[in-house]
C-alpha cells in the first residue's frame, strides 16, 4: 500500500518545489511625502520632493527628488526610474527619465546628487500640482 502513495508523494513535492521558484514581488506604493506618489517593486521611498526653481518670480524648472532605501533583500541592477509631473486636474503633463539606478543589497540613500533628481523645465512647468516616481527592475528572473 505504501508503494502505491510513493509516486503520489513525489509528485506532490515536485509541483510544490516547481512553484516555489523565481517568485514576482508586488509594487508598492506610497504616498508618504507631500506632492509626490511613489511606485516601486524593489525600492522604498525615504525621502522625497517636489522642488520649483524660479526666475524673476515665475516657475521655470520643476524637479522630482529622490532617495531610495533597497527593499529586495538582494543588489539591484538595471532599476529605471521614470518620473510623471501631473496638474491639479490629474493630467499627465510630462514624463522625465529613465534614470538606471543599482543598489546594494539593504543599502539607503544618505544624500541627493543629480543622480536623484528629474526635472522639467517646459513651458508649463507652472501648472505641476504633485510627482508620480516610478522605479522597476528592467529585467526579472
Amino acid at each position: 500500500m505504501i508503494k502505491e502513495f510513493w509516486p503520489i508523494g513525489v509528485a506532490v513535492v515536485l509541483i510544490v518545489c516547481l512553484f516555489s521558484g523565481c517568485q514576482e514581488q508586488e509594487a508598492t506604493s506610497t504616498n508618504g511625502f507631500e506632492n509626490v506618489e511613489f511606485e516601486s517593486d524593489v525600492f522604498e521611498l525615504i525621502n522625497g520632493s517636489l522642488d520649483f526653481v524660479e526666475l524673476n518670480n515665475v516657475i521655470i524648472r520643476a524637479d522630482a527628488k529622490y532617495m531610495f532605501r533597497n527593499i529586495a533583500g538582494r543588489d539591484v541592477k538595471d532599476v529605471d526610474v521614470f518620473a510623471e509631473f501631473y496638474d491639479k486636474d490629474g493630467n499627465l503633463i510630462y514624463t522625465g527619465g529613465p534614470k538606471n539606478f543599482s543598489l546594494l543589497k539593504d543599502y539607503t540613500e544618505t544624500g541627493f546628487s543629480p543622480a536623484n533628481v528629474i526635472s522639467y523645465n517646459g513651458n508649463r512647468a507652472n501648472e505641476v500640482d504633485y510627482v508620480r516616481i516610478l522605479a522597476f527592475e528592467e529585467n526579472k528572473g
